[in-house]
């Protein structure tokens, strides 16, 4: 991982643009009291739009690797708990028989005062998620943490890119 920004679109010492969606992901950090949490590393990992991760446990996914997508990234949260990355939308990839896993991003949130979490997030509407063992193991009432809605990011952002906010809570020991 030679990079280890938030903007997943540019790779160092690399040139051209990652294929996909143009996605950014923000949301706030807090604590079960609802107080932002300043200092958090948020990580993210996922598949490239054709539905392929750059891991050596990916390597008998027949789709190709994308060499202008970053694949991880790294971000700390500010005073007020907040975070962004730049990505695009992964695509959805063969998991075992009979299983697609829908487009999903791979979060890790650590802080030396709260206990590590790890989720994902999933993006609404996509047809895979009805039969998704991991999504599915997320109680029906609480699924709507995980899974985000896309919406325009405003005049500052690229014209065709998407915005899905993604709020983290973390737990003390």
């Amino acid at each position: 991982m030679l990079d280890q920004d938030n903007d997943l679109t540019r790779l160092k010492g690399q040139s051209g643009t990652p294929k996909g969606q143009i996605v950014y992901v923000m949301g706030q950090v807090r604590d079960r009291h609802c107080r932002p949490i300043e200092g958090a590393v948020v990580e993210i990992w996922q598949a490239s739009e054709n539905g392929r991760y750059r891991h050596p446990r990916d390597r008998d996914n027949s789709a190709p690797l994308d060499p202008a997508f970053q694949y991880w990234g790294k971000n700390v949260t500010d005073k007020e708990g907040r975070y962004l990355f730049k990505t695009i939308k992964p695509g959805s990839y063969q998991a075992g028989r009979n299983w697609t896993r829908p487009p999903h991003i791979h979060f890790k949130v650590s802080h030396g005062d709260f206990r590590p979490f790890i989720t994902q997030m999933y993006f609404a509407g996509d047809a895979y998620q009805q039969t998704d063992y991991i999504l599915n193991e997320v109680p029906a009432d609480q699924r709507d943490r995980v899974i985000v809605q896309l919406g325009s990011p405003g005049a500052e952002y690229e014209p065709d890119a998407r915005l899905g906010h993604f709020d983290l809570t973390l737990l003390t020991p």
